[in-house]
């Protein structure tokens, strides 16, 4: 990874000619290394030290390695074919289940001090903040792999041309092209589209744009979009007809996007709890 981000100077400096890698060649450097740490993130801390026999691995990992099995079986059945985003559906999996049977265990002995199940959670989480706020942090992470994963595995586009009036679909949405409008801003002139989305019920008009900079020798794209807590939904407009007839459009369905920021309020939540005094040693 650091090799591909100096490369450009390198390349600079040794042939006068400055190269840049692009996105395959990190995915080939980073993935490899986000799936082994999440492996690492299951493993690390449910082993003893100095205790690592058979039986404690067999006892803590066992259940946890058949749900994360389990889990990229039914997802392949499904028909998710990639197999780096069965991976690491599965090492989600394997490593929730690691965190959640230590949190149970952990619990579970605290409730037999005549506590309710609730305030033993509550209990353990402020007295142990360090080691489940870490936990937190991974479980945040997690979430973080699920919607990087989940957007491989379930994103979709296409590109088509539509004439004044004219609907197409894609994944459960249908997107009906209703006009042009040509408008001079300030700084620049601006041609925007008009589409209206539904999905068996009406979810809104959606309204792309292209905007045309003097100092600018192309046209820079003005994308519009739906969010949502499953799938966002953009649409980019591209070449059209000066009279409005007929336009073409790139619609791109995101799956699962919005994780990546629940993901990160988990894992600062987990880090807000880490960094609370230690409750053992204030008593």
């Amino acid at each position: 990874m650091f090799f591909g981000t100096i490369f450009p100077l390198l390349s600079e400096a040794l042939q006068g000619v400055k190269l840049s890698v692009g996105a395959p060649f990190f995915n080939l450097v980073n993935i490899p290394i986000f799936l082994g740490l999440l492996l690492l993130m299951g493993i690390g801390p449910l082993i003893a030290w100095r205790r690592a026999s058979a039986d404690n691995l067999r006892r803590n990992f066992l259940k946890p390695v058949i749900a994360g099995i389990l889990a990229a079986a039914v997802l392949r059945l499904v028909g998710v074919g990639n197999a780096l985003v069965l991976l690491c559906m599965g090492l989600v999996v394997f490593v929730t289940g690691t965190m959640a049977l230590d949190f149970y265990r952990a619990v579970r002995a605290r409730r037999r001090n005549a506590r309710g199940w609730l305030g033993a959670a509550s209990g353990l989480l402020l007295q142990q903040n360090r080691r489940y706020g870490g936990f937190i942090v991974h479980l945040g992470i997690l979430v973080v792999a699920l919607g990087v994963a989940g957007s491989q595995a379930w994103s979709v586009h296409t590109e088509t041309t539509l004439e004044k009036g004219q609907s197409t679909a894609l994944a459960g949405y249908r997107i009906r092209f209703d006009g042009l409008q040509a408008s001079e801003e300030s700084n620049h002139s601006k041609v925007t589209g008009t589409f209206t989305v539904t999905n068996g019920r009406a979810l809104g008009v959606l309204h792309p744009a292209k905007k045309f900079y003097p100092q600018e020798q192309t046209p820079i794209a003005g994308v519009d979009y739906r969010l949502g807590l499953v799938e966002d939904l953009y649409l980019v407009l591209g070449d059209y007809a000066k009279d409005g007839s007929h336009a073409t459009i790139k619609i791109q369905v995101n799956r699962m996007v919005s994780w990546l920021w629940i993901g990160g309020l988990v894992l600062t939540l987990g880090a807000a709890l880490a960094i609370l005094p230690d409750q053992r040693r204030s008593a």
